[in-house]
């Protein structure tokens, strides 16, 4: 994922932020009047009280000046990615009524303008792409991760981010249907169905020995079977519906499961808590190790990646040695009990 927060489209000298702001603003008010194929440079430096070569310096197309006019002024009124000072950081809901209240407003005109340019020149199709549209991509993502939860597998989560994307770009570029209340919040309640279904892992993971897929209720009855004395003290009664991210398997024999979940106040910014459990004939035989190293890698494979850490009873001896041969460390205790990180 992109960490750019600043536009990146221009090639000359800096402006002075009042002859930019007067550039952007003419710029915009003569596509939404007449359309990108009556701007020129002449009517812009006109209209915002520059030289002409001023625009020649700074811009190589007239579309490029209309592109940073979107970039903008959409860090202005809808924010830039990863930026806790974005007017709605990690807010689905805030985020796409900002897109929906742009694009009515104002920008509606410009960006279906930049879209036409891009469809025929492919330099400037580039430059569209790497700036505004993988600034406003993370921007939605950041919002949708916010609102699903980092527990969520990142592929539904890309999945969902897409789906809005969509529908967003469909409405503004081919329909030009409304982007109003309405539709900001049946994107919600898209991704409030997604998180309500997703699966905390996504996909099936495997080695040599042990294979780790996705939970599904028909897996329960073998949880519940599952425990005994030593699960209980390590990790509670557990739930009457158990539902763990996924279930560890040996072939065609289901012998334990493993979790992870970011609702634990202990966690920083995209860690996630690692819980496991094998049923009690199948321990001593290396299946948790395996189990939560494919997960652990994984969880650092996503993006953002996510950083496993383990909450450990000192006197569970196994699952102290598990965390050592995986490479977690000691870092602090919780509770009174032992927290590790991976380095």
């Amino acid at each position: 994922m992109s960490t750019n927060s600043a536009p990146q489209s221009r090639t000359g000298r800096p402006l002075d932020p009042d002859i930019d702001e007067a550039v952007f603003a003419e710029v915009l008010r003569l596509v939404a009047e007449d359309g990108i194929g009556a701007i020129s440079r002449q009517r812009v430096a006109a209209g915002a009280s520059v030289s002409r070569q001023t625009l020649y310096n700074r811009w190589p197309t007239v579309g490029d000046m209309v592109l940073d006019a979107l970039l903008q002024g959409a860090q202005r009124s809808i924010g830039a990615p990863h930026s806790p000072d974005s007017p709605n950081p990690g807010d689905l809901r805030a985020y796409l009524q900002a897109f929906a209240a742009a694009i009515t407003e104002w920008a509606g005109p410009a960006l279906r303008a930049v879209v036409t340019l891009a469809q025929s020149d492919p330099a400037f199709a580039a430059r569209f792409r790497a700036n505004f549209l993988a600034q406003r991509h993370d921007a939605l993502d950041d919002a949708v991760w916010a609102f699903m939860g980092r527990h969520v597998d990142a592929d539904i989560v890309a999945v969902t981010a897409e789906l809005i994307a969509g529908s967003m770009w469909y409405r503004v570029v081919i329909a030009d249907g409304p982007l109003d209340e309405r539709w900001v919040a049946q994107m919600v309640d898209v991704a409030a169905a997604q998180r309500a279904t997703a699966p905390r892992l996504g996909v099936t993971l495997g080695d040599e020995v042990v294979t780790v897929r996705p939970f599904t209720s028909a897996d329960a009855e073998a949880v519940i079977r599952g425990r005994d004395d030593e699960s209980q003290r390590f990790l509670g009664d557990g739930a009457e519906d158990p539902s763990p991210a996924a279930g560890v398997w040996v072939g065609a024999t289901m012998v334990g499961w493993v979790d992870h979940d970011a609702d634990r106040s202990w966690l920083a910014e995209h860690e996630v808590n690692v819980g496991y459990a094998v049923f009690p004939e199948h321990r001593g035989q290396g299946h948790a190790t395996r189990a939560v190293r494919l997960l652990c890698d994984h969880l650092a494979a996503q993006a953002p990646a996510r950083r496993p850490t383990l909450l450990i009873d000192p006197a569970n001896a196994p699952s102290l040695r598990l965390a050592e041969r995986l490479g977690f460390r000691h870092v602090d205790d919780v509770n009174g009990q032992r927290l590790f990180r991976l380095p």
